[in-house]
């Protein structure tokens, strides 16, 4: 059995974690443990929000989730020998719940705190608890449902350098100001407000400068930025879904990595994205139009109400390709009763 490299108790917030975790991108955030190459180990990890969300039949938590303090990775971890301008390869051996969490949510944000991918649809919380059992779950919120879950890493990612962070800030700050009082907001400039930083400590200079440069859990990091990368993940889900506001979590996941050797590729390349950028508009309202009649084809079920049938759709497996300056984008949905297929591009 693989070392526990970093391990939760599921019965504290992470603050009061061991050894806390972080939920920004920061440079400067020192890494917890130190992994060489090949090496295989074990990570455990809580939920995105850090428990704010219970395993009820209500959704005011969700209503009233603090998004100041979500998106909690476990590390950072820093690689051996790794230096900018490498690649990291990371394999998920294995993803599994943690004894006692064998429980998720898929959960639909009030467009007062949030939103969601169809706020104007779906403009109050909603909430759907999930139940697992192998590789199966169930919910008492939308019954006669049963799917087979694709676990993955909601997060996974390395922390980015001071120069990329600043292009992140500028780049997130002038489409803010495009529609600065837009409900929900475009995007989310650095807030110090909830700010976990692993082990800086809250009201220390250094912990305040952090936060307030430091970005949002948003984006994955694939080219090294920094030397010894500083991995960090967690927010697992336990089905692929891209359709709803993206809270298809499961509590208290562990995770097996194997860091491999790393390979030279430019930074520049990777996080170009300007040959698709005049396609994203028909692209996201292909996808939009195949998550609404998903979700209508799905209400006319029995027993399945408009919003299970948006939060089936949500759970259900999606795939979307997006190949190069073709932009191309493939979109299937399937679960339970109905399914669809859509092509874009």
């Amino acid at each position: 059995m693989p070392d526990v490299l970093f391990e939760v108790d599921l019965t504290k917030p992470w603050p009061e974690q061991p050894v806390p975790g972080h939920n920004r991108w920061h440079p400067d955030i020192p890494p917890v443990v130190a992994v060489n190459p090949g090496e295989v180990f074990r990570v455990e990890c809580l939920d995105w929000t850090g428990g704010q969300i219970g395993n009820n039949d209500s959704a005011n938590d969700v209503r009233d989730v603090d998004l100041t303090r979500v998106h909690y990775l476990s590390g950072p971890i820093a690689v051996n020998g790794a230096e900018p301008g490498d690649l990291l390869v990371v394999d998920i051996l294995d993803i599994g719940a943690l004894p006692g969490a064998e429980w998720g949510f898929t959960g639909i944000f009030a467009r007062e705190n949030g939103g969601g991918f169809l706020t104007d649809h779906f403009p109050e919380a909603r909430k759907a608890i999930w139940e697992f059992s192998g590789v199966y779950a169930t919910s008492r919120h939308i019954q006669g449902v049963r799917f087979a879950g694709l676990t993955h890493p909601g997060l996974i990612g390395c922390a980015p350098s001071a120069e990329e962070l600043a292009k992140w800030n500028q780049r997130e700050a002038a489409l803010i100001a495009t529609n600065p009082s837009r409900v929900p907001p475009l995007a989310l400039p650095p807030n110090p407000q909830g700010a976990l930083l692993g082990q800086l400590k809250e009201g220390t200079p250094w912990f305040e400068r952090v936060a307030r440069e430091a970005g949002a859990l948003l984006v994955l990091t694939v080219a090294l930025l920094v030397a010894g990368a500083l991995l960090g993940l967690g927010s697992s889900y336990g089905a692929i879904g891209w359709v709803t506001s993206g809270v298809r979590q499961l509590f208290g996941r562990g995770a097996f990595l194997v860091p491999l050797c790393a390979l030279w590729l430019t930074g520049e390349l990777l996080f170009s994205h300007q040959p698709a950028a005049s396609r994203r508009r028909g692209l996201g309202l292909a996808l939009y139009s195949a998550a609404v009649l998903a979700f209508l084809d799905l209400r006319g079920a029995e027993r399945i109400s408009e919003a299970g049938g948006y939060i089936g759709a949500g759970v259900g497996g999606i795939l979307q390709l997006i190949g190069g300056q073709i932009g191309a984008g493939l979109l299937a949905l399937a679960i339970g009763c109905a399914g669809l297929a859509f092509a874009t591009g």
